[in-house]
């Protein structure tokens, strides 16, 4: 598939202009209603320069280091390749690392004219070795789902499961849902969690809200 979208695209001619996606999709209001509804998971929407465009509240406290970027943009490939406390985060960092390359290789397949996924590229090459590293092994990869293993710095260690859905009216959209087996450890970190979120500050989580 990967090679057929690249063939594609040379077929299209060189003189067509990169298309500039400077703003990020705006989620339709019966998917936020959706994922706001989910109390009881953590739920984030991601396009396909893995920008987070939207997040529950449970979402935004597991993913809470995300949210930290000065820009005020959570972005999953920048996480895990320029801030330093991604491998921590992250039990099994290089696993992610190498499937998020392969995603981001994916989407350039999809649509080579994307300017803002090869400006991310650009920049990851430019400021991160292991990046680089593996941008050249030409790996593809589809994310479709598994397990994700965090250290998290208010409920310490859980091992949640994921689903991705992908977003039948926006394709370019996909939804992360993350749970865990009730009467697990996990589990019942996910509802501390819920605990710990309700008590942040309001301006905090509207501020979050307003980003995305």
């Amino acid at each position: 598939m990967y090679l057929f979208a690249l063939a594609r695209a040379a077929e299209s001619g060189t003189d067509r202009a990169p298309r500039n996606y400077s703003r990020p999709a705006a989620l339709r209001p019966s998917v936020r209603a959706i994922i706001d509804g989910l109390v009881g998971l953590p739920v984030t929407v991601s396009d396909s320069r893995m920008q987070m465009v939207a997040a529950n509240a449970l979402g935004r406290a597991l993913c809470a280091p995300l949210f930290d970027s000065p820009d005020g943009l959570a972005n999953h490939a920048r996480f895990i390749f320029l801030d330093p406390r991604a491998d921590e985060f992250w039990v099994d960092w290089e696993d992610l690392a190498a499937e998020a390359v392969g995603s981001l290789r994916n989407a350039v397949a999809r649509d080579p004219y994307d300017q803002d996924l090869s400006d991310l590229i650009g920049e990851l090459a430019t400021r991160s070795d292991r990046f680089r590293q593996l941008w050249a092994s030409r790996d593809v990869y589809v994310h479709k789902g598994g397990l994700m293993r965090i250290n998290h710095a208010v409920i310490g260690r859980v091992d949640l499961t994921y689903e991705i859905l992908r977003l039948e009216t926006q394709p370019e959209l996909a939804m992360l849902a993350f749970s865990a087996e009730t009467g697990s450890p996990s589990h019942d970190a996910l509802t501390l969690l819920a605990s710990w979120a309700k008590t942040l500050d309001r301006s905090s989580v509207d501020d979050a809200r307003h980003r995305l």
